[in-house]
């Protein structure tokens, strides 16, 4: 049996029925189960093959691949993702005792659907927005913070940096969070991380190219927030202004109208979630004037929160719905309908939600792609053109061609 994911060096039993246990062995990111085990159940392939399912508990000795003893794992769960009908893994991990930590934490596989590589530090710095609150990038440590929702409970900073090989550690500080809140919070992660998008097919489109062939070792996931009313607004704030007006307006929209986490500073917008659309509808003319000093996005961003909450536009959908059933020329005609939305933007938006095939064209991008070629100059044709061969993908292929040297390789 191969399981997708999972926890490198850990060695234990696995339990395949009432009477039944079989040897596991974790290594290289990959979930092993002895074929020699009693009664041998040779080789299960896949999450159909009748015994997957029975898979349940791993407990037992603690072991390096060389025996010596690692971090304790209090269990490891094997679920079933039911939308991708694909197998992951979840190592609960104790609290760190000696720190004095009340908190939660827990590792994740970080192994695509179709057994791609993920690159978490290239999928956290991917894009801009995961700079600005309620996330925020700690380069030294080479983790994210966020400020997240949680459903019938105040927010939680959580925070995701590298675990073992092969994984990511979710840790959340303070008071241990109730079950619910720890499956909310997971839950959440994995969406905002798109741990579950396949690139399988976008790696093989490009592996043949030398400009782009670096991807396959596990770029391509671009942070998304929790919601796309979110992803909306902060698109918004980034047009026809500096950086740092950017940073000024979505710091303001936090720290006045976002909702306070668990251990946050009493003022500031760190440790303070995004604000909801009810909070944005009801914050009048003065505060986007002089608050956030939004300039006339201030009007637009009312408009689209007051149009979220009467039920009159359904942002949400379009980070559900998938190609087949709501095609990229829809998406971008609803997009483009929303006050303030225009061509970048709606291209902009589209990456972040995962539909990738409009090529982000702006003051940036431009002069960014015409020096990676050597030119003083290059058109929007001429750029649509070469990276026309990868269909839905090419405005994916073309940010990452931009924003290689980002991260070292």
């Amino acid at each position: 049996m191969r399981l997708l994911g999972g926890q490198c060096g850990y060695e234990g039993q696995a339990t395949t029925g009432p009477q039944t246990r079989a040897i596991v062995r974790l290594r290289d990111g990959t979930i092993h189960v002895d074929p020699d085990s009693h009664p041998p159940i040779g080789e299960v392939e896949g999450p159909d093959a009748g015994l997957g399912q029975a898979y349940s508990k791993v407990s037992g000795p603690t072991l390096s691949s060389s025996g010596s003893p690692v971090t304790p794992i209090d269990m490891l769960l094997l679920s079933k993702d039911d939308v991708l009908n694909q197998w992951t893994t979840e190592a609960h991990l104790k609290p760190d005792e000696e720190k004095g930590s009340r908190g939660w934490q827990i590792e994740m596989g970080l192994v695509g659907p179709s057994g791609e590589a993920i690159d978490l530090w290239r999928t956290l710095t991917s894009h801009g927005l995961t700079e600005l609150p309620p996330m925020a990038i700690d380069p030294d440590r080479r983790l994210m913070q966020a400020a997240l929702p949680v459903e019938n409970g105040r927010p939680r900073i959580v925070e995701i940096s590298a675990g073992r090989p092969g994984t990511l550690r979710l840790a959340v500080k303070g008071r241990r969070p109730n079950k619910a809140a720890q499956a909310h919070l997971r839950s959440i992660a994995r969406h905002m991380l798109r741990l579950d998008d396949d690139l399988g097919a976008f790696y093989t489109e490009v592996e043949g190219d030398p400009d782009l062939s670096w991807v396959t070792r596990g770029a391509g996931r671009l942070v998304r927030s929790p919601t796309v009313f979110e992803d909306v607004i902060k698109t918004i704030c980034t047009t026809n202004c500096a950086w740092s007006a950017t940073e000024r307006m979505i710091g303001a929209l936090c720290a006045h109208l976002g909702e306070r986490a668990v251990g946050a500073p009493a003022e500031g917008a760190f440790g303070r979630t995004f604000p909801t659309p009810e909070a944005m509808a009801q914050a009048d003319d003065a505060f986007y004037r002089d608050v956030a000093r939004a300039g006339y996005r201030g009007a637009y961003m009312r408009a689209i929160a007051q149009a979220v909450v009467a039920g009159e536009i359904d942002l949400e959908s379009l980070g559900r719905a998938s190609p087949e059933e709501v095609p990229d020329d829809t998406v971008a005609e609803r997009l483009l309908e929303l006050p303030g939305v225009g061509p970048y933007a709606a291209a902009h938006i589209m990456l972040v939600l995962g539909r990738t095939s409009r090529l982000i064209l702006d003051s940036w991008t431009r002069p960014k792609y015409a020096r990676l070629v050597g030119r003083e100059k290059v058109s929007d044709k001429a750029i649509e053109r070469r990276f026309r061969k990868y269909g839905h993908y090419r405005g994916l292929a073309f940010w990452l061609f931009l924003t290689r040297d980002w991260v070292e390789d």
